[in-house]
């Protein structure tokens, strides 16, 4: 809905607004989803990491570069834990298969009966000694063939964890087609020392080494994703693969914009604005590029200009466009006026585009929508008006910058509520450094809200500079305090030759699992897999016209409240997207 524009005047360089965007990028930064898959003829044949299911009882201080906390092991609750007692105790993996040999350290995690999740270090036992022994940190060996119950004990609390030990160095392998959850048939599964395929209900036995580590590769043809699991202790795995032709967030939103609730600019300003849409995955993994889409071309005042698809601009573009994942999805928004001398003369990058909206945040209006089904190749309408104005305020303690950043680098501050079907809404947004004042609309904006968080970005460089970022969340707690855990220490690729494939990588040891993700000129992805901390390996040789020479390299570490690196990849559960990430590292090279 437009107002009058005859108050309006035209900027003197509107067209400068265009280098706001970012380009939306299609590949995603958090949830493992669908690309091309290549053909392979060897796999990872080395590695530094031995398993990444280490010691969870981690310092969280960030004083020694990439070694802040014990792999596998990402606090749940940085902040004190005070007194509740532990209602819960979940231990992972909660069962696992090994062979004779294997070594592995399992994680605990205690739910206090107020909510917060805790790493914790119980007192361990196991029934039969001669299967397995499991010390007072968790730290489990497979002895001899059988099956026994460890116990983890905390207070009155016993959870027990099966272990089932074999000799017959054979790796089950179930291969899973990931858009409809069928078994793939005739899979090619490959590991360190040999091959097999899988049969009409997706299983394959494959040969592995004795007791150590194994890594494991699963591909079909260049019609599926192909991905790798690096350091395996657990002998029985399953692995997921993506259609090639389906795109992570490929689903289109759009809907129209009613300016009526926005404050009416002055002669010198025009409303702006940006619509985005809800982060159904978890916060921690929203970057500045999920904050503007693709630029489409936009008259102004008989001046055609190009902008972010998902930009605002009353009488000019009082529609959005903007990607989204497939499945609920919502959008949220604000717009207010600018000066059109702001707003030609403050941006030209990212960063100022963000500065400039977070400056005039008192006069922005702020709405959301939800109730869309967002559909692969498909435009969803989703129609919004924003009205609310950003009248309450949240002051945030900022975690330090860690290891990696320059140190004087502001972050940006995001304040959000979780609408129970359709993601995160983002509801304040402000920068700072060791501090900040997040102006938010009014608590309950959000009607449907299930949980309320803060999330801090950092990028090396400052805001949009790109390359390497950290984040770290946290939920807002009952009393209204938040405690954001410490920031991972910056994602390294220390080496990557795409003659050899040889490829290194370091992350903070406080990551739960680590994904190094290869996309070619062509849009092929390649998945794989690493334990945190300081990782070396081959990158097994692809399909002939995968172009590892000119791949972008993107690694993303993340720290979660539950879980383990062998749990999820005996599950197959390695969406990142899907966990419950607190915070994450990512580098793209």
């Amino acid at each position: 809905m437009t107002r009058s524009l005859l108050s309006f005047s035209m900027p003197v360089a509107f067209v400068l607004l265009g280098a706001c965007s970012n380009a939306y990028k299609a590949a995603d930064s958090g949830g493992d989803t669908g690309y091309a898959s290549h053909d392979t003829s060897q796999v990872i044949d080395s590695t530094d990491s031995a398993d990444s299911d280490h010691d969870t009882d981690h310092d969280t201080d960030h004083d020694t570069h990439h070694d802040s906390a014990p792999a596998d092991s990402g606090t749940a609750d940085s902040g004190d834990t005070g007194t509740a007692p532990a209602a819960t105790l979940d231990v992972y993996p909660a069962s696992i298969t090994v062979d004779v040999g294997a070594t592995w350290t399992e994680r605990a995690v205690s739910t206090a009966t107020d909510g917060t999740r805790t790493d914790v270090v119980p007192t361990w036992s196991v029934d039969d000694g001669t299967i397995a022994s499991v010390d007072a940190t968790g730290l489990v060996t497979g002895l001899a063939v059988g099956s026994t119950t460890l116990h983890a004990v905390l207070g009155s609390i016993d959870t027990p964890v099966t272990v089932q030990v074999l000799d017959d160095n054979a790796m089950i392998v179930m291969v899973y087609d990931a858009s409809t959850g069928l078994p793939i048939e005739g899979a090619k599964v490959k590991t360190d020392v040999g091959t097999a395929r899988t049969d009409a209900t997706g299983l394959a036995t494959a040969p592995v080494p004795d007791g150590g580590p194994a890594n494991v590769t699963a591909y079909v043809d260049d019609t599926y994703a192909i991905v790798s699991y690096a350091a395996v202790t657990s002998r029985s795995v399953a692995m997921y693969l993506w259609p090639q032709d389906l795109g992570s967030n490929d689903a289109t939103l759009h809907g129209n914009v009613d300016f009526t609730g926005v404050t009416a600019p002055a002669f010198d300003e025009m409303a702006v604005g940006v619509v985005v849409p809800s982060q159904t995955r978890p916060l921690a993994l929203l970057t500045t590029d999920d904050l503007f889409s693709d630029k489409r071309d936009v008259t102004v005042f008989g001046v055609t200009v190009s902008l972010p698809s998902n930009l605002i601009i009353e009488g000019s573009a009082e529609d959005y466009y903007c990607n989204a994942w497939p499945g609920n999805a919502g959008s949220w928004g604000f717009a207010g006026p600018i000066k059109d001398s702001d707003v030609s003369s403050g941006t030209t990058s990212t960063a100022d585009a963000l500065n400039l909206m977070i400056a005039n945040m008192p006069n922005m209006a702020w709405g959301y929508a939800t109730g869309a089904t967002a559909v692969a190749a498909t435009q969803s309408e989703l129609d919004i008006a924003p009205a609310t104005p950003f009248s309450d305020t949240l002051s945030v303690t900022l975690p330090a910058l860690s290891i990696g950043f320059h140190g004087d680098e502001s972050m940006l501050v995001f304040a959000a509520d979780e609408d129970v079907n359709d993601g995160w809404m983002v509801t304040g947004l402000t920068t700072g450094t060791s501090t900040a004042n997040v102006e938010t609309v009014p608590s309950g904006s959000v009607l449907d809200t299930v949980d309320s968080g803060v999330m801090a970005f950092a990028e090396v460089g400052g805001i949009g500079s790109g390359g390497q970022s950290a984040s770290s969340f946290a939920s807002v707690a009952a009393d209204g305090s938040i405690t954001l855990p410490p920031f991972q220490a910056i994602a390294s690729i220390d080496a990557w030759d795409p003659a050899t494939s040889a490829l290194g990588v370091t992350t903070d040891t406080a990551a739960a699992i680590v994904r190094v993700r290869f996309t070619d000129s062509h849009h092929h992805v390649y998945d794989l897999f690493v334990p945190s901390g300081a990782w070396t390996g081959t990158l097994p040789a692809a399909f002939s016209t995968f172009g590892k020479a000119t791949a972008t390299v993107e690694v993303t570490a993340v720290q979660t409240t539950d879980g383990a690196y062998n749990d999820w990849i005996s599950s197959g559960a390695v969406d990142l997207g899907e966990m419950s990430v607190i915070t994450s590292a990512r580098t793209v090279q």
